[in-house]
């Protein structure tokens, strides 16, 4: 992958949110297929419990040509779908359905540099509420790919810090 592709992610997500309410995905649990590159994983991650528990599960189509089969398939069984891709098939086939396509911008070096747009529609369709924190990664992200300092603190070492300096305080003779 391309050192601009990453650099480009803090980008990529304010892009990637515009597109997916642009597109007007649905909201409901997910299920992320086809040729995501970790998206799935990454979305499961971010939404942990918060997500959206009920209503019909969406299937979160991701292939970057939309050719992949695998996405194709999915798409095929899906009773709900969202595409997310630059083009193709899958592409053709939402649209004929009237299901969502999240459109992916052309011209990344490799598929897997999309990944911030499977993750994003993904987020959106399982945590809509979750868009703030997304917006905040991007700022910190821009932070580290300028290589300044990201200051980021966990909220238990946060929690911890702040214990253990009153602690220390306490103790000193």
């Amino acid at each position: 992958m391309r050192r601009d592709d990453v650099l480009a992610y803090p980008d990529q997500i304010g892009d990637a949110l515009w597109r997916v309410e642009a597109a007007g995905v649905p909201t409901g649990p997910v299920d992320v297929c086809g040729a995501a590159h970790g998206a799935g994983e990454l979305a499961a991650q971010i939404v942990g419990g918060r997500g959206v528990s009920s209503g019909d599960r969406i299937a979160v189509c991701a292939s970057y040509s939309g050719d992949d089969e695998e996405a194709l398939a999915c798409f095929d069984r899906a009773g709900r779908g969202v595409a997310v891709c630059t083009a193709g098939a899958l592409a053709a086939r939402a649209r004929e359905e009237g299901a969502p396509v999240v459109g992916v911008p052309a011209g990344l070096s490799e598929p897997r540099a999309a990944v911030v747009y499977f993750t994003v529609a993904a987020v959106m369709c399982a945590a809509p509420q979750l868009k703030a924190e997304l917006e905040a990664a991007s700022a910190t992200l821009t932070r580290l790919a300028n290589g300044e300092e990201p200051g980021l603190e966990t909220p238990a070492e946060s929690v911890l810090g702040e214990r253990l300096k009153r602690d220390l305080a306490s103790a000193e003779p």
